[in-house]
């Protein structure tokens, strides 16, 4: 499996300078690798074992190339009465989870500025995702294989990714209480290294986590990508 991925990093590479390579060759080499990234990384949680740097530098290339998930998820009720693209945000009303992510960043977490874009949003959660201070770890979540990463933003904050591997997806972004970082049974891939810049970054309490926890008990029947949002919401709150 690893010495396939490299196979294809070789391809990848070598393709835009091989002029009888088309688009559809490039992309078709690149679902490639992401299927057996994400089969490797299936592997990874079953077996328990501890990936080699290598590994993690493609892993972290792997998630940092990755999209939110496409799938609609309701608006927690914190954020019903507010305004989002011109529309009255109410019971019922849906967004992808990248845009649900960042209004929880923004308007309940207050961890990013009102004015971030979903483009800036997304930019800084890669930056996380490729710096090598950034802990890697690997596990099940709502059954499914996952990675978590995270790195320091300041002294006590961390911004933290959560990637599946059954999906193929992100699934959540968010900054968060270093002491707030709970996963019960995943394997550490790679110890969370202090950063060397400082930030003045706050964050609210995370009041509104058990809210929308309680709210969702009397919900029904829930698709994958819920199922994983309230899971990261659970591991959210402090042990």
């Amino acid at each position: 499996m690893r010495e396939l991925v490299k196979i294809f990093d070789i391809l990848r590479a070598t393709m835009p300078k091989v002029k009888h390579f088309s688009e559809p060759d490039w992309c078709g080499i690149i679902t490639l690798r992401s299927i057996l990234m994400d089969s490797f990384v299936a592997e990874l949680v079953a077996s328990g074992e501890a990936a080699s740097r290598p590994d993690l530098q493609n892993l972290a290339y792997h998630v940092a190339s990755a999209t939110f998930s496409p799938a609609l998820l309701e608006v927690d009720p914190p954020l019903w009465g507010g305004f989002w693209q011109y529309d009255v945000i109410g019971p019922g009303y849906a967004l992808p989870v990248v845009e649900l992510a960042l209004l929880r960043a923004t308007r309940l977490d207050r961890s990013w500025s009102e004015q971030t874009s979903v483009e800036q949003f997304e930019a800084d959660l890669r930056r996380t995702v490729t710096d090598p201070r950034a802990g890697v770890w690997t596990g099940t979540l709502a059954g499914q294989a996952c990675v978590a990463i995270a790195g320091f933003e300041g002294q006590t904050l961390i911004t933290v990714v959560w990637y599946c591997a059954s999906t193929g997806y992100l699934h959540a972004g968010y900054r968060a209480p270093v002491e707030g970082l709970n996963w019960p049974g995943a394997v550490t891939q790679r110890e969370l290294r202090v950063a060397t810049h400082q930030t003045a970054l706050e964050l609210d309490s995370g009041w509104w986590l058990q809210p929308v926890l309680e709210e969702a008990q009397n919900q029904g029947e829930r698709s994958l990508a819920r199922q994983l949002d309230l899971e990261i919401l659970r591991l959210r709150q402090k042990p």
